[in-house]
């Protein structure tokens, strides 16, 4: 079980009118679903506070409500926060205070979600890419879902990162792919370059040109051409 810790949302409006600021999308995951997982596969609860990302929790010991500079950042427990000892965390987290640090960050937590992604998915990952699709660079660091459809005259770039396409996801001609990047699922990218550090969330399409973005669920940023 997953408890969030609610603090001060204004500085994330108006994302946080129609999201909680946990279901922000930071990477492959947002940080509700990548907590929820990592606490599952430790078998424990987790409150978190609702402005963390990502944290090393293999380095907490349960019951302890661990903080950064005096503020709450996570505990491993079932109990009430007040019945627990303070302690500073010193091993890796990312939390944000502003939307753009999500912006930030979105590169880096591709590549750390992959792993996370990879054991629960690994099972679905295509083969053999697609005739007249290219991968240049390592082809291990690509992860396309077998319901996905990818048509001729794609190339996908994992040189500088992985890059994951998600179920049911179609990638039309000529679209151009550099990791780290993610396509959600269902989503639609019509002849783009996705540059690195991009990742896009469940029913989206895209074209043109985009870089360091972060695409949250059914954005539509279509051209005519």
């Amino acid at each position: 079980m997953i408890t969030f810790f609610e603090q001060n949302p204004a500085p994330f409006f108006p994302l946080t009118h129609v999201k909680k600021t946990q279901d922000l999308r930071s990477g492959i995951y947002t940080a509700h679903e990548r907590l929820r997982m990592k606490a599952e596969l430790l078998g424990t609860s987790i409150i978190a506070s609702e402005t963390l990302i990502d944290a090393d929790l293999t380095a907490a010991e349960r019951d302890i409500a661990y903080a950064a500079g005096g503020d709450f950042i996570f505990a491993l427990t079932d109990r009430p926060l007040r019945d627990l000892e303070q302690r500073e965390f010193e091993a890796f987290f990312i939390r944000a205070a502003y939307p753009w640090d999500y912006v930030h960050c979105v590169g880096e937590m591709i590549a750390r979600d992959y792993e996370l992604f990879l054991e629960k998915n690994d099972r679905y990952s295509l083969s053999e890419l697609p005739s007249g699709v290219t991968c240049v660079g390592d082809r291990n660091k690509l992860f396309i879902h077998t319901s996905a459809e990818i048509l001729p005259g794609v190339v996908f770039d994992t040189r500088e990162g992985v890059i994951v396409v998600d179920a049911k996801a179609k990638i039309r001609p000529f679209s151009f792919i550099e990791g780290p990047a993610y396509i959600g699922t269902s989503s639609l990218i019509d002849g783009a370059k996705i540059r690195p550090a991009t990742a896009i969330g469940p029913v989206c399409k895209i074209a043109g040109e985009v870089e360091n973005s972060i695409f949250h669920s059914y954005s539509n940023r279509s051209e005519e051409h």
